[in-house]
């Protein structure tokens, strides 16, 4: 029988996530998701959570109202908060219905964690080290680990995201920094039905990569909106391998393989035929 983490304790936070850690208790939303990841020894990719403006961030946009940041984040199996992606593209459609993000929402073009980021998870990891970590600069390949590109709903639709290299990446050749995009999202039911399969397929099968996307779907109780759901896990060669088509609450789940991610990148070595970028 497994040990409960009573029975067998977590290794202390490592100092360098102290602060972050210190944030995430400070606040009741990422105290919950931090107990649920080190009470469960797993990983959680959460968001989006509405993060507000520092007030350093408020003077700076000069803004009368305050707007929140629109925020992912990422708790490893010790409960720390070790990494955060502030969405930066916002959506705007003019309908029917009508929706402008930006009435509420600011781009996280103007936070520090506006940017592109790489999560590492190793397949392997050892709780006793620092396995699990934001991507050092410089690190060697990805061998047997995971790492995930962090995006929100919109972000999808613009590719150079998921081609730019992250602040904080994994040097591995030309096989990209990454293997796995996750992409929260809330697309509304014109939007998806017309594009939120093939952009995520897209996604998959130009970086080559798993795409984890959990989607929304019904009615949101204050404004009314409808939205689409559909939440999918697509292959590195574009299949969606599993899927939460049907309306209401739901679960997808599916196995990552590394070897999948090797045999597709080798079979078509897309990623170093890059000329542009």
């Amino acid at each position: 029988m497994k040990p409960t983490p009573a029975e067998s304790p977590l290794p202390p936070i490592p100092a360098h996530a102290s602060s972050q850690q210190q944030l995430a208790l400070s606040h009741p939303i990422q105290t919950f998701l931090a107990d649920l990841a080190a009470t469960h020894r797993i990983h959680i990719v959460a968001g989006t959570i509405a993060m507000a403006q520092s007030s350093v961030e408020h003077d700076e946009q000069k803004q009368q109202q305050p707007r929140f940041f629109n925020s992912l984040l990422v708790f490893d199996p010790r409960g720390a908060q070790i990494a955060r992606y502030d969405k930066i593209h916002l959506f705007r459609f003019a309908g029917p219905p009508a929706f402008d993000e930006a009435e509420t929402i600011i781009s996280g073009i103007h936070s520090k964690f506006g940017r592109a980021v790489d999560v590492r998870i190793s397949a392997n990891a050892d709780l006793s080290t620092d396995d699990t970590v934001a991507v050092e600069e410089g690190a060697e390949g990805l061998k047997d680990e995971f790492v995930m590109r962090l995006s929100v709903c919109y972000d999808l639709r613009f590719p150079e995201l998921f081609r730019a290299k992250a602040s904080k990446t994994c040097e591995n050749d030309a096989d990209g920094g990454y293997n796995v995009i996750v992409v929260p999202a809330a697309f509304t039911v014109e939007t998806g039905k017309a594009h939120w399969e093939c952009l995520l397929r897209a996604r998959a099968i130009e970086n080559q990569a798993y795409v984890i996307a959990a989607a929304q779907g019904g009615i949101h109780p204050v404004t009314g909106r409808v939205t689409y759901g559909h939440t999918m896990i697509i292959d590195p060669w574009g299949n969606v391998v599993a899927e939460v088509a049907e309306d209401g609450e739901g679960l997808a789940v599916w196995e990552l393989d590394m070897a999948v991610i090797e045999n597709t990148r080798k079979r078509l070595p897309a990623l170093s035929h890059r000329l542009l970028g």
